[in-house]
């Protein structure tokens, strides 16, 4: 069993058609597209994060998560690239493309998440000083 993907291997397997592979190949393509702007934005937010200590802390930390991210497309747009460029393996390939995109999604809905946690945890924070501050400048 392949132990990234869970596979059993099993010699020559599935393998899809000309038409297929060309939706396949497309996909690769986006996915890998979608993987370089992930990757380049978070070097570049970690960039600024750096120049912009110690606030900048918080860029670094989106920055690793981007990258993280980009190298997970990264290697689902190679394994879908696999399945149209082999033979013998597209399913297990495709089931490498699948782990790849899941471990980036579950990431990306987790910092959704927390984000949206954040910034509720914040604007509360921030409501409750701007009544403070009114009741102490008016009262």
């Amino acid at each position: 069993m392949d132990a990234t993907t869970g596979v059993q291997p099993h010699g020559r397997g599935y393998e899809f058609g000309a038409g297929e592979n060309a939706v396949i190949g497309d996909t690769a393509r986006w996915v890998g597209i979608w993987a370089w702007f992930a990757i380049v934005g978070g070097v570049l937010t970690g960039v600024v994060g750096i120049f912009a200590m110690p606030v900048g802390l918080v860029n670094l930390a989106i920055a690793a998560l981007y990258v993280v991210i980009g190298m997970w497309f990264r290697g689902a747009a190679q394994s879908l690239s696999s399945v149209v460029t082999t033979e013998g393996s597209d399913v297990e390939h495709l089931m490498g493309a699948l782990v790849n995109l899941k471990s980036a999604f579950k990431a990306m809905a987790i910092a959704t998440v927390m984000g949206i946690a954040l910034i509720i945890v914040f604007g509360l924070v921030a409501a409750a000083a701007a009544v403070a501050l009114t009741n102490s400048v008016g009262g």
